[in-house]
């Protein structure tokens, strides 16, 4: 199967004003092995431009050579008319003809929906690292101890995205 992933803030977090301090989101690389040990062809499709994807290739470079494809911003008009929509920026798995998509884009949801494809999207919660850094006394101080409760519930369950990725694939798998 062709499996295409969304990039930043799905399978890490690019900080583009620092590359160095970008992020591999927990359980990635162990969930692309996994993929590529079973057989599955694996595509990379950011929105990031070139340029700045072999800014983090240079960084990550064991990750991105688990990816047998790789599109960036310049090689598609990503711009669509979404029926029921407007014309949107949207990764459509027709043009790279890929089985499904693992995204983090929210709206990618409504559109895939539109467009009678959202059997083969996985929308994923966003993986932020900040999120994931322990509040400081201030912050608790200010929102509440909930907002610690919470940051130990995201670092029990950081990896559980792996398992509905999983999942997802095995579904599709069937299909």
């Amino acid at each position: 199967m062709r499996i295409a992933f969304g990039l930043c803030n799905t399978l890490m977090d690019v900080y583009e004003e620092n590359y160095i301090e970008s992020r591999l989101r927990p359980g990635a690389v162990d969930l692309l092995k996994e993929l590529k040990r079973d057989g599955h062809i694996l595509i990379l499709w950011t929105s990031l431009k070139k340029r700045k994807v072999n800014f983090v290739k240079a960084l990550f470079k064991d990750f991105f050579k688990l990816f047998n494809e790789i599109y960036c911003y310049e090689d598609f008009d990503l711009l669509e008319k979404i029926p029921d929509c407007s014309e949107h920026q949207f990764k459509n798995i027709e043009r790279i003809s890929a089985d499904c998509l693992i995204e983090s884009k929210k709206n990618y949801r409504e559109y895939s929906n539109n467009l009678s494809l959202s059997k083969k999207y996985l929308i994923i919660d966003k993986y932020r690292e900040c999120l994931y850094r322990q509040p400081s006394n201030w912050k608790i101080r200010v929102l509440g101890e909930e907002v610690f409760d919470a940051w130990q519930k995201r670092i029990q369950n950081r990896e559980e995205w792996v398992y509905d990725v999983l999942s997802f694939v095995d579904k599709m798998s069937v299909l």
